[in-house]
């Protein structure tokens, strides 16, 4: 597959409808890259796919720059060098470009499993190990990376923002949707390891309660033990109010009472801490609901645009 050397009109090229990952113009690094396109110039090429429409047009399809090249049309450029192919197939260009982003720490999970989602449209005989041969990945990362399919659209959106670690987003997707939109506070401020283990005993607890044939309860508010920082521990060692605190909670005022206090503040499991954890909950299920209202709001628009543009051409 030889590649050309060239320049092309900014506005001639497209992103195609499966680009694994669209342009994070809020973000610092982007921001940075369209300043120094302004102040130096564009430095090396994007990658772009000459083929042709359904109408039998020719047009210049993004193959890698996504970033890049939206940074240089907001930097005000006209024309962008390009590493230039001929009628790569949609299916080789999501390879190449989840390959691409296969080790990039700037990959957001999601948006990465609908890429691989594509990918396997386009190819309904492709298997997992094939994909995953192509790509120079494992098999369970590939299957890991498409569970997250199963998450809620809301909760994604906390996954790709990076407030849900990729572990936790991995337990929460063998959740039905109603859970995951109650454990997504946990699933923020818990560890891997304590978040998966509650997770497994409520997956228990529904497999459990529909095997017995009967209902499955809400989950509801869901702490999960976390055990403090090391330095939180000690500041509050060192701070006479701090233990004043703790002291005014110790109930019965017996050994037993004080240490079952104590351990309990240590794992985020005393009375205030779970008030406090509580109110985030509460905080984090409104921001899951924006989040579920502002998708269904887009795709609502996209289908109105859609619509527009067919009555049009008619």
């Amino acid at each position: 597959m030889s590649n050309t050397l060239t320049t092309l009109p900014i506005d001639s090229i497209v992103e195609g409808e499966n680009a694994l990952r669209p342009a994070q113009r809020e973000s610092e690094q982007y921001l940075g890259l369209v300043e120094s396109i302004r102040e130096r110039g564009f430095q090396g090429t994007i990658t772009v796919n000459k083929t042709k429409d359904a109408n039998g047009e020719v047009v210049y399809k993004l193959v890698d720059g996504c970033q890049r090249l939206n940074a240089a049309r907001d930097a005000g450029l006209t024309e962008i060098p390009v590493s230039l192919r001929s009628d790569v197939s949609d299916e080789d260009v999501l390879l190449e470009q989840s390959a691409l982003n296969h080790h990039s720490v700037n990959t957001k999970p999601v948006e990465y499993q609908r890429a691989l989602k594509n990918i396997l449209k386009l190819n309904p005989t492709l298997t997992i190990a094939e994909l995953a041969k192509k790509l120079g990945a494992t098999t369970i990362f590939i299957e890991q990376r498409l569970s997250l399919g199963a998450l809620d659209e809301g909760v994604a959106k906390l996954v790709d923002d990076g407030q849900i670690k990729l572990g936790n987003a991995l337990a929460l997707a063998k959740l039905p949707v109603e859970d995951q939109k109650e454990f997504a506070a946990a699933a923020i401020s818990s560890d891997v390891g304590s978040f998966t283990s509650a997770v497994g005993e409520r997956v228990k607890e529904i497999r459990e309660a529909k095997k017995a044939g009967g209902e499955v309860k809400p989950a509801g508010f869901q702490p999960v033990a976390k055990i403090r920082q090391r330095a939180e521990i000690e500041a509050a060692i060192a701070n006479p109010a701090a233990i004043n605190a703790l002291v005014k909670t110790l109930g019965d005022g017996s050994v037993e009472g004080a240490v079952k206090v104590v351990l309990e503040w240590a794992i985020n499991m005393d009375a205030a801490s779970l008030e406090a954890r509580e109110k985030e909950y509460n905080e984090q299920q409104a921001k899951i609901k924006a989040a579920r209202e502002e998708a269904a709001a887009k795709r609502k628009a996209a289908k109105e645009a859609e619509a527009a543009e067919a009555a049009a051409t008619v």
